[in-house]
């Protein structure tokens, strides 16, 4: 009986190691900015590793959502671009050629192709982002391939792909993994749809030792599940990692600047933004 009870004891000392479910959303701390619109935040120790997680959360139906290009010399951190229109939040969007400041994934915009997935990107650009109406209340997560992208890209209002999509209609997408990019722990951004139809940006902030880890694309998946997404999909990360709303601000840690504060933003050619 003795050695039950001290079994007991040390498995409930191991609990608060990994978070479950239903604590990751306990431990969230929200902020209600009206309107349809909410944020949180999640800081501390989740699967043995000290994370900092940044959402937006939001009802597409009272916003619009569009995509913004601005390659090159209209290029600028994703606060930036999203003040410049008048956007209510943003999250950076696809991946980018970082000296050219042009895209290297697919980006349409009223049926004008404004850029192309690159050969050196299609081992993780699987999924994209389709915005079917102007008014931009009609958003899907979709998978991205080559014999279809096209007629998507003519049909819909816009198109942004990127990668690799983690869920689809609550189901795990298997990935294929390229020079660690999958397995590494980096600052990691996406865009979801949970299955109320809410609309999800998520920054995982990285690179800062002791901090934040960042995450795998395994952990990134899981945290997506966990917080309820029914789709999701990763989108560029790294430096580029920012979430953005007009009322507070850049809500994550931008690693650019290497300082753990809210200034690190790195230029991006586009963003996903509603207003």
């Amino acid at each position: 009986m003795k050695a039950l009870k001290n079994l007991v004891i040390f498995a409930a000392m191991l609990l608060p190691l990994t978070l479950s479910a239903q604590d990751i959303k306990e431990n969230l701390k929200w902020t209600d900015l009206k309107n349809g619109i909410q944020t949180a935040y999640f800081q501390g120790e989740l699967w043995g590793e000290p994370r900092y997680v940044a959402i937006v959360k939001y009802n597409p139906k009272r916003y619009s959502t569009q995509v913004l290009d601005a390659q090159r010399d209209q290029s600028a951190s994703t606060d930036v671009l999203a003040a410049r229109v008048g956007a209510k939040g943003a999250v950076n969007a696809g991946y980018f050629n970082m000296r050219e400041l042009t895209p290297v994934t697919d980006i349409s915009i009223d049926g004008k192709v404004l850029g192309r997935t690159t050969p050196g990107e299609t081992f993780r650009v699987n999924g994209m982002v389709v915005i079917k109406d102007k008014k931009g209340h009609k958003i899907s997560i979709e998978h991205r391939e080559d014999a279809t992208i096209d007629a998507i890209m003519e049909k819909s209002h816009a198109v942004i792909s990127a990668g690799p999509l983690l869920l689809k209609d609550g189901v795990n997408q298997p990935g294929e993994d390229k020079g660690g990019f999958a397995t590494g722990t980096h600052n990691r951004s996406v865009i979801g749809i949970d299955y109320e139809g809410n609309v999800w940006y998520i920054a995982v902030d990285g690179r800062f030792k002791d901090v934040c880890t960042g995450m795998s694309i395994s952990d990134l998946t899981r945290l997506c599940r966990e917080l309820g997404l029914k789709d999701a999909l990763n989108l560029d990360g790294g430096g580029s990692t920012q979430v953005w709303t007009s009322v507070q601000g850049t809500l994550n840690h931008p690693s650019d600047n290497r300082r753990f504060d809210r200034e690190g933003g790195r230029k991006v050619p586009n963003i996903i933004y509603f207003k």
